[in-house]
């Protein structure tokens, strides 16, 4: 006898011949030359053969429950009670001797299968007994359908299963197969009615799942939705005196370093707050975060998002192809965060659109509500908005690359050892802040947004700004260039006098500004116009140290992978993974930097430096990049053109001040 339902289902058949215990979905998985279908009971018998040893054996399923191994399948099946009239003896093929090999001696009196054995759960008049350690959902659901009297008639029966089912129909799978079956114990019912119970709760789980997903839609969009919070006079004066602090971009670095936990990463996290800044403008700033995974690119996205006020940000996983088009206007001037790239590829032809125009526009039909016939109307909306994505993928599409800054996550030795160091930091409590501390600050830059009014930035010296003009891509670069400008003023705007020229109120740019934006802003230009990435620029590194070792030492300057992993650990650069240093190589490879020796296809590979790199007095590398960059004017070179009066702050230093050997209290206590 069986003792539990779990005992029954692990043993649901053993083999005849070798006792091997097989589970219902055991017993379907071996080789079958025919199967049986429950639904036809003693009607059809199963083929099948042994996984253990390997014989051939007859079975039927009787009541879609059991199943009943038969001897001789060319003899007549004997019941202990009268068959059923419709029963019919299967027509079943002569054997042969590829066949019967395998079989036993068939010789002596009919079979008479044995009627089965009920396991104890079935023996409490049909009832089933709920387990002790079971609790929650499927407990009620066993003791509702032990209340279900089995006589009712069919559709009222039917029903109350139904009304059963819907007790666990948020349970996970597993555990919905597991009331079908308690079902089938209970009620005896055919494997087609079971069929017609599992689609009907699909379906109710599917509208459930959808209904879900509304809500959190409706979430989302109420979020986004929801007027700017009223300031206190506190509050208002607060963020007045924020702003108007000579300090403001020291002070907001300082704040992303504490509030924020981010070290290091001073260009990267200044770049990405001007970009959040911009999504007030009519044609923000968008960029891309490229990096490894765990190279800390996600962690900096989530913490500028914070600085942004709620009502103004929306960070999503994934969107869908039409999703821009129908949000229109609630998108306007806010911050758009996804978490990885791939989350975009189906809207990626609206994304374009709506980074170079800041707005959609689209052709749809509606009902005239006067003439009731469908026509065509054009819908346009005005959704301008700053688009921040991060992603591990080496590049992005030409289409897309245009339209952005491109930032790389500081990937080198010396920053994983700050990141590790401070992580060992946070287990002592006097290295953090409290939880209210945080949030005061977050509070803080929230109410700073709020107060950043829409006005015109001028910039007055645009006739002696400079910037490369040898491709085509340079014309939407300079553009972003110049909005960088426009934001680190529009930032700084606390500090300004409103003007009037031809009608039009603004404030001016000064060279403040474009130093500040300079220095943020230069080595992101870098990367955004330098053909290769971050990551092959550092590989191409790494070569030209090779090169100058072996030239030094008089040798043919051929080295191999493996030497250049060496080397780069000695240069305090990580290119451990073997993949990623093979797609810098060939990148530098196909813009001729360097040049491939391999005898054949499976030959070891070794590289030598093709182009004449130039070393300064520090011994870096002048020309690794692109030299449109020099065409950019420095602050100094700017003044100088334009004979204005230096009146600058000293050099921006972003270094936090509240902190000890370069890390600063960050974390919260728990």
């Amino acid at each position: 006898m069986h003792s539990s339902y779990e005992e029954f289902i692990d043993n649901y058949f053993k083999c005849p011949y070798c006792s091997t215990s097989y589970s219902y979905t055991g017993l379907m998985e071996l080789d079958h030359m025919s199967k049986a279908d429950p639904s036809e009971g003693h009607r059809k018998l199963a083929h099948a053969r042994c996984r253990n040893c390997e014989r051939d054996f007859y079975y039927y399923i009787a009541c879609d429950l059991y199943p009943i191994w038969v001897k001789n399948p060319m003899e007549p099946i004997v019941f202990t009670q009268s068959p059923p009239p419709d029963f019919e003896v299967p027509d079943m093929p002569p054997f042969t001797s590829s066949n019967v090999s395998n079989q036993p001696d068939f010789d002596g009196p009919p079979y008479d299968p044995p009627i089965p054995e009920l396991p104890d759960f079935l023996l409490n008049n049909g009832q089933v007994e709920p387990k002790e350690e079971e609790s929650g959902k499927m407990a009620e659901f066993q003791r509702f359908i032990n209340e279900i009297d089995r006589s009712l008639p069919t559709p009222e029966l039917f029903k109350r299963i139904s009304e059963a089912l819907h007790i666990i129909i948020t349970e996970p799978p597993p555990q919905i197969e597991a009331g079908y079956a308690l079902l089938q114990e209970r009620f005896r019912l055919t494997a087609r009615t079971i069929e017609a119970f599992r689609k009907d709760v699909n379906h109710r789980r599917e509208v459930l799942e959808k209904d879900k997903a509304m809500e959190q839609i409706q979430a989302v969009f109420s979020q986004i939705s929801q007027p700017p919070k009223e300031l206190m006079e506190d509050e208002r004066q607060e963020a007045i005196d924020y702003l108007k602090s000579p300090d403001l971009f020291k002070n907001i670095s300082r704040d992303i370093a504490k509030a924020g936990e981010i070290i290091g990463e001073e260009a990267n996290k200044m770049m990405l707050y001007l970009a959040a800044t911009s999504r007030k403008f009519g044609k923000p700033i968008s960029l891309v975060i490229f990096g490894k995974s765990s190279s800390g690119k996600s962690h900096l996205a989530n913490a500028i998002e914070q600085f942004m006020p709620e009502e103004d940000t929306l960070v999503l996983s994934s969107m869908t192809a039409k999703a821009l088009e129908y949000m229109g206007d609630q998108l306007r001037h806010k911050l758009l965060v996804v978490q990885e790239w791939e989350g975009l590829t189906e809207a990626l032809p609206t994304l374009r659109t709506l980074q170079s125009e800041g707005k959609l526009a689209r052709l749809v039909t509606v009902v005239d509500p006067v003439q009731k016939i469908r026509v065509a109307r054009a819908d346009t909306q005005e959704c301008p908005c700053s688009v921040i994505v991060t992603t591990t993928k080496e590049g992005i599409h030409d289409e897309n690359s245009t339209r952005i800054f491109e930032l790389y996550a500081d990937e080198s030795v010396e920053q994983t050892e700050k990141v590790v160091r401070l992580t060992l930091m946070k287990s002592d409590t006097k290295n953090r802040i409290s939880r209210e501390e945080k949030d005061r600050i977050f509070q803080l830059h929230q109410n700073v947004q709020r107060l950043l009014e829409p006005v015109y930035v001028n910039i007055p010296y645009a006739n002696h700004l400079s910037f490369p003009a040898k491709t085509t891509r340079h014309r939407r670069d300079s553009e972003r260039f110049v909005k960088l400008v426009k934001t680190v003023a529009f930032l700084r705007q606390k500090q300004k006098e409103v003007i009037e020229t031809n009608g039009m109120k603004h404030i001016d740019a000064d060279m403040e500004d474009y130093r500040i934006a300079y220095e943020i802003g230069l080595e992101v230009l870098r990367g955004t116009l330098n053909p290769i990435s971050d990551r092959a620029k550092n590989a191409l590194i790494v070569c030209c140290e090779l090169n100058d070792r072996y030239v030094a030492d008089h040798k043919d300057p051929l080295f191999s992978v493996t030497e250049l992993q060496e080397t780069a650990q000695e240069l305090g650069l990580d290119f451990r993974n073997r993949q990623d240093l093979y797609k810098q190589l060939d990148k530098l490879e196909e813009y001729e930097y360097l040049e491939r020796k391999q005898a054949n296809k499976k030959a070891t590979r070794y590289y030598k430096v093709a182009f004449a790199y130039e070393r300064n007095d520090a011994g870096e590398i002048m020309n690794i990049d692109a030299p449109d960059v020099k065409e950019i004017l420095t602050p100094e070179k700017l003044i100088e053109k334009t004979g204005a009066q230096d009146q600058s702050l000293p050099p921006l230093s972003y270094e936090t001040q509240e902190s000890t050997d370069d890390f600063p209290v960050l974390m919260e206590i728990p």
